[in-house]
C-alpha cells in the first residue's frame, strides 16, 4: 500500500467513525436531556399546583381540571420518553436518569394526584383505594427527583 492510500484510508476511517460516534452520542444525549427536562417540568408543575395539592377543591373548579390535565399529560409523556431511551438500565446505573421502578412510581403517583386533587372527602378516598394524602404523593415524587416538596412555603 502506498503512502497516499494509507493517508486516504486513515482519513476516511476517521471521518466515518467520527460521524457514527457523533450520531450515536447525539441520539442518546438528546433523549436523556429531553427526559431530564420533563422531570424538571414535573417539579415545576407540582410547585405550581402546590395549593391545589394541599387543598383539593371541587371537580367543577377550572384550576383543578387544568392541574388534572397537566398531571395526566406529564405521566404519559414521562412513561413514553422513559421507554424510548435505549439501554435505559445502563444510564440509570450511571445515575444519568432515574431507575425504571422509580419512573413507574412517579407515573403512579401523578395518576393518583390527578384523581385525588378533586376529592375532598376522606371517606371517598378510602373507598376508591387511593392514598390518603396528596402531600405524601408529592413528597414521594420529590424524593425520587431529588427536590424537597414543602407544602407550606
Amino acid at each position: 500500500m502506498s503512502d497516499l492510500s494509507k493517508i486516504l484510508l486513515t482519513s476516511f476511517l476517521t471521518v466515518v467513525s467520527g460521524t457514527i460516534l457523533y450520531v450515536i452520542t447525539r441520539a442518546f444525549i438528546e433523549l436523556i436531556i429531553d427526559f431530564r427536562k420533563l422531570t424538571a417540568e414535573i417539579i415545576d408543575t407540582i410547585v405550581r399546583y402546590k395549593f391545589r395539592i394541599v387543598n383539593p377543591g371541587r371537580r367543577d373548579d377550572e384550576q383543578i381540571r387544568e392541574a388534572q390535565n397537566k398531571f395526566n399529560d406529564l405521566k404519559t409523556r414521562l412513561l413514553s420518553k422513559g421507554y424510548a431511551i435505549p439501554w435505559y438500565p445502563v444510564f440509570a446505573m450511571l445515575k444519568l436518569i432515574i431507575k425504571r421502578d422509580e419512573l413507574e412510581k412517579i407515573v403512579d403517583n401523578l395518576n393518583k394526584l390527578s384523581a385525588n386533587i378533586s376529592i375532598t372527602d376522606p371517606e371517598t378516598i378510602r373507598q376508591l383505594n387511593l392514598p390518603g394524602s396528596n402531600i405524601e404523593l408529592a413528597n414521594e415524587i420529590g424524593r425520587i427527583l431529588d427536590f424537597r416538596f414543602d407544602p407550606y412555603l
